[in-house]
This record gives structure tokens, sequence and C-alpha cells, in this order.
């Protein structure tokens, strides 16, 4: 089994975090890594983290900011699970996802394939778009996250067409009978974020997505004429 590192960020999440990490660890069984990435989290989380798990790392980012960055800190995670882990893959899953038994040796065969994992989008998985699966390479050849979105959402979604579209790499989707969300108010999710309204937020992020792949005028990702096969955008988008 090839080294994957699994990463989630946070600021502030510790009641999220104290069952997602205990679910990866648990479905791992030792066939995978855990890397949380601390943002400046004023609850001490990746402490928290550290104290009840020998085997689980911890990247702590410290600054003087309220926001968080999940931009950065997804990209500086990826970094340390590269350099200081030596990661051949990457997972990617938010603070709030639970990683259900089965999971890994379940993609161990997606894994020989090429192209990265990710898992259907549609109205009963739009919460679990953060969750990805690819290899160190296809990270570095990508650059990673676009760094320039602020706020709440789409990052995950602009990520996942860029890898598709412009670095062309393919991609193999899984039902998510792995993974399930840990439901929760949406006031959580832009706690530390400039906006408050996820939706608006959201908006905007999508927009600068458009604008990144020259689609913004016609308003449409889905019909855009460079890419070659606007199924496979329609399912990487899903319901967005």
């Amino acid at each position: 089994m090839p080294n994957i590192v699994g990463i989630s960020t946070c600021k502030g999440r510790l009641e999220h975090v104290k069952q997602s990490s205990k679910s990866f660890l648990e479905s791992a069984n030792n066939n995978a890594q855990y890397l949380l990435v601390d943002y400046n989290c004023p609850e001490k989380t990746g402490q928290w983290v550290l104290d009840n798990y020998s085997n689980a790392n911890v990247l702590s980012i410290r600054n003087n900011s309220d926001i968080f960055h999940k931009t950065v800190a997804l990209n500086a995670g990826a970094r340390y699970a590269i350099n200081n882990l030596n990661a051949d893959y990457l997972m990617f899953f938010d603070a709030d996802t639970i990683v259900k038994p089965g999971l890994f040796e379940f993609i161990s065969s997606l894994l020989k394939k090429d192209g990265f994992i990710i898992t259907t989008n549609n109205k009963h998985t739009k919460d679990l778009t953060g969750f990805i699966i690819l290899s160190t390479k296809m990270f570095r050849e990508s650059g990673g996250y676009e760094e320039s979105f602020r706020g709440w959402g789409a990052e995950d979604l602009e990520f996942r067409i860029r890898l598709y579209a412009k670095h062309k790499y393919s991609f193999n989707m899984i039902e998510p009978d792995f993974l399930t969300n840990i439901p929760h108010e949406s006031d959580l999710r832009v706690k530390y974020y400039s906006d408050k309204d996820q939706w608006i937020s959201n908006n905007r992020n999508v927009i600068r997505m458009k604008r990144m792949f020259n689609t913004y005028r016609s308003g449409d990702l889905k019909k855009y004429k460079d890419f070659e096969d606007s199924d496979k955008i329609g399912q990487l988008l899903g319901d967005f």
C-alpha cells in the first residue's frame, strides 16, 4: 500500500475534529497517516489531537489574524505531508467528514489507476466535495489549491476542474459508502470568515472560478467550448 496522508484543516471545530480524527485513524488501521493543520485555532485543536493520538501529526500555523484562509492551510498541509511524511498520495477531507471502515481497502485498487478520486457529486453528497485523493505528482503539477479564494465555498470545485480540464488528469468517482458528514449549523462554516453569509461568499468564489476559466461571459462552465467532455465537467460540478 502506498503512503497515503489524510489532511484535514481547522480553525475552531474541536468537537468535529474529535470525531473525524478518530474515524480516520480507526479506518486507516496503519494504512495511512493523519495530519491536522491547526490554523491558529482558538480551541487548541491541534494540541488535543497530539494529546490523544500518538500516531497523529499536527502542523500548527500561527498568525495574528482572526480569519481562516482554508486554501493556504490545505497547501501548507500538502507541503508538510510531502516533505516531512513522505506522502505518495494526499487525501484531503473536511473537519466535519467521518471516514467509515473499509475506505482504504476499497480505494487500494483505484490507486493503481490513473487519475484522482472524488465522491459522486449530487444533492446527497454536496457536503463531501472537500474529499479528494490524488498523487503528490498531481498536486505538484497543478500548483495546489488556488489561494486567491477567500471565504467559504468553491475552492474544492475549482481544484478538481483544473486537474481535469487544464492538467488533463482523469478521475474516478466513488459512492459515499465510506464517508458521511457531521450535521451542523451553517454559522460554523463562516464563523472565522469576514463574510458571514455562506451563499454570498460561495457565489463570489464561483464567479472567481468562472473568470479563471474564461467563462464569465458565457456564465456556463458546463458548456464551455474548450472542455472536451461537458458531461465530465457536469459530474465534477454537480449541483453547485
